[in-house]
């Protein structure tokens, strides 16, 4: 490989690379110790030779453009926890494929089979509403309403509720099977519970069904698989779990302790504005410094503190960091990944990186992140190009 190297030794100039919806994924959640579902802000990358990581591929239309820019406003209400986050609903849906014979995660109690255990954040110290809907046929029939089946509800593995559908109503006759009945149809509006005094950050739903019936002896036929042709949606099978809707926040209030805030806020506000200041410029340097993936020299600090300036006059503390925050989230510093020539090279010249373009590469190759604050220092200190180190 050296020898190879050698022989060749100019590797030609790099592109610019922006991050891909993985990378992007990986980087709020390394850099503000928060867990987004990357699908629900960003539509999939385009893909080269069967990667999507290829920097001459990800390019950036004007509607992606926008959609970081949503990300970015939404992201930083949810680390701040701006109070003025308005109620959204957030639908966990279950896969027609997805197989809830069994216990289904290791989250879920034993002794219950199907359901699902989802992480949900939530945004502010408050009010949320919780709405649970069953599986269904492709004509809109509920699974399972043959006989009684119990469903318990659990938060943070704490049960919370448990409801019995099923058994009780009228069910069509298979000649009527493409016409359901009422009952078919409603006999899950009731799975609806109110979550009080609810803390920011995240937690666990649990949804299951506990099992009561004992394995019936005989030989054990393999159930068709749902994925499979045989497979037409039987509405006799046992009950199953369709989705599981988050409601919220109502009579919110603006969070004081969580992972993100804490990890954010490194100072805190005197009320007074030079101390505010002061703090906010801690804030946004250490918080640029890791984004960028490299030190950060006054201009760049001048322009977020540009930024906080108008927030801070229109509410606040808070509200100045959430702006600069926004800022930096879509700063094609964070975005791509940029590596600069050396002053003075000419053109066509073959030269060594430096460490903290070292100290990037490394991080998005290894763990497709931004460097963690060891990999980080030791870049800034020029030890990463150090053969001996």
């Amino acid at each position: 490989m050296d020898s190879t190297a050698a022989a060749d030794p100019n590797p030609g100039q790099p592109v610019i690379h922006r991050l891909n919806r993985a990378e992007y994924t990986n980087a709020i959640r390394d850099l503000l110790d928060l867990e987004i579902d990357g699908r629900e802000y960003l539509p999939a990358d385009d893909s080269g030779y069967g990667f999507d990581n290829i920097g001459d591929v990800l390019t950036l239309s004007p509607s992606l453009l926008e959609r970081y820019m949503i990300a970015a406003a939404k992201i930083s209400q949810i680390v701040v926890g701006d109070p003025n986050i308005l109620p959204t609903v957030q639908t966990y849906e279950m896969r027609p494929t997805y197989i809830q014979s069994g216990r289904t995660t290791e989250k879920q109690p034993f002794g219950t089979r199907g359901g699902n255990t989802i992480n949900h954040y939530f945004p502010l110290d408050g009010e949320y509403h919780l709405k649970i809907r069953l599986a269904r046929t492709h004509a809109n029939q509920i699974i399972g309403l043959f006989e009684p089946h119990d469903i318990e509800v659990r938060f943070d593995r704490q049960r919370i509720a448990e409801y019995t559908v099923g058994g009780d109503g009228i069910i069509n006759p298979w000649a009527a099977v493409m016409f359901a009945s009422e009952y078919e149809q409603t006999a899950d509006d009731h799975l609806e519970l109110r979550l009080q005094a609810i803390n920011a950050g995240m937690h666990s739903i649990t949804v299951a069904f506990p099992e009561k019936r004992k394995m019936a002896e005989g030989i054990l036929e393999p159930a068709l698989s749902s994925a499979s042709y045989e497979f037409a949606g039987d509405r006799d099978m046992s009950m199953a779990l369709g989705s599981i809707e988050v409601y919220g926040p109502y009579n919110a209030t603006r969070p004081e302790d969580t992972p993100t805030r804490n990890k954010l806020f490194i100072c805190d506000a005197t009320g007074l504005n030079s101390g505010d200041r002061a703090c906010a410029s801690q804030i946004l340097s250490e918080l640029a410094r890791k984004a960028y993936r490299r030190p950060v020299n006054d201009d760049d600090l001048a322009i977020l503190m540009s930024f906080y300036a108008s927030g801070y006059q229109e509410g606040g503390f808070d509200r100045g960091i959430q702006r600069a925050l926004r800022a930096i989230l879509v700063d094609p510093e964070f975005l791509f990944r940029i590596e600069s020539d050396p002053i003075g090279i000419e053109e066509g010249t073959a030269y060594q990186i430096s460490d903290v373009d070292l100290a990037s590469r490394l991080s998005f190759f290894l763990w497709s992140s931004i460097p963690d604050e060891e990999l980080l220092e030791l870049a800034e200190k020029n030890r990463l190009s150090n053969p001996n180190f």
